[in-house]
């Protein structure tokens, strides 16, 4: 019983640490796909990165479209700032 809850406090503290982590980070690649309030970057390490966006979301330096580069900014699960790099 005591191993069980070990491994829970480890998985419980990989999750947490993981948001926290993400939050305020910036995720930067090539804008892959837009679809249902999300986007999809796929960063130099060849991961897919989806994430939600919304009204509130900002955008900066140019038009958001497919196949460009951009740095997203992650703030409680969502997009609170997409941004063209040039």
């Amino acid at each position: 019983m005591k191993k069980l809850g070990t491994a829970y406090i480890m998985v419980l503290s990989l999750i947490v640490g993981g948001q926290a982590l993400a939050d305020g980070a910036g995720i930067e690649g090539t804008l892959i796909k837009i679809e249902d309030q999300y986007y999809s970057v796929k960063d130099d390490k060849g991961e897919v990165h989806r994430m939600l966006y919304d009204e509130k979301t900002r955008k900066r330096g140019g038009e958001i479209k497919q196949g460009i580069q951009v740095e997203l900014y992650v703030h409680d699960d969502r997009v609170s700032m997409i941004e063209v790099i040039k």
